[in-house]
């Protein structure tokens, strides 16, 4: 009896360093902690709102989530997404001005229009993202996804600067520019 659980636990231990020899070959495996997430929350059974409002990078991403209206839409348990979502770096090239008019409600449809260009209406990975040469927004606008050996390094125009973050209800990628399709309206 006692080889017995000496030979499953020697299986066991070999088994896990296996696995752990593997996480090289993960795409985010170079990125350090602080890279990764600069909050926990990331990583906890939080909904994909609150994940992006507790990273301060997302800060003005989520301002417009807010004056949308899709706080309870991105809180919601029941749905999947996929996010790109725009860091304040990539807010700053756009005029304040135009902004500033995204937020005031008879524009809010132009801005819901501009969120929508930013989400995928369920989760994918990146080993899923990777395999498709483009994608189709929630705002039915598509764009070109470039890949590399797994891991996503732009969509579209914009270069994917965050590894993702898993959240409750989807997957956030961070990226440095804010896509904007035609269906923006302006």
């Amino acid at each position: 009896m006692r080889l017995n659980f000496q030979k499953t636990l020697a299986a066991a231990l070999c088994a896990s360093l296996l696995a752990l020899a593997g996480c090289e070959s993960w795409p985010y495996y170079n990125y350090s902690a602080k890279q990764i997430r600069t909050n926990p929350v990331a990583m906890s059974d939080s909904p994909t709102y609150l994940v992006l409002k507790a990273e301060p990078q997302f800060s003005t991403f989520v301002s417009l989530i807010d004056a949308a209206g899709l706080e309870n839409t991105l809180r919601s348990r029941g749905t999947a997404y996929t996010i790109f979502a725009p860091t304040n770096a990539a807010f700053a090239k756009i005029p304040a001005a135009t902004l500033k008019m995204l937020k005031k409600k008879p524009n809010r449809e132009k801005l819901r229009n501009l969120l929508f260009a930013h989400m995928v209406l369920y989760t994918l990975t990146p080993a899923e993202l990777a395999a498709q040469p483009t994608i189709s927004m929630a705002d039915q606008s598509h764009f070109v996804i470039a890949a590399d050996h797994g891991k996503i390094n732009a969509i579209g125009p914009a270069t994917v600067v965050s590894p993702p973050m898993i959240a409750d209800n989807g997957t956030i990628y961070g990226i440095n520019q804010v896509l904007m399709p035609p269906s923006a309206g302006f």
